[in-house]
């Protein structure tokens, strides 16, 4: 995914490590579980 935005392994690490610290998730699987659990008004 790095390499397709040009962007370094590295930068996409560090946002995930951030994403992960703002929504409490420990796992990436946590933050994904969260995400399905999203509604979006339609």
């Amino acid at each position: 995914m790095s390499a397709s935005l040009r962007v370094a392994l590295s930068t996409v690490k560090s946002h995930l490590v951030h994403v992960l610290e703002k929504t409490s998730c420990q796992r990436q699987v946590d933050l994904v579980r969260l995400a399905k659990s999203l509604t979006f008004p339609v």
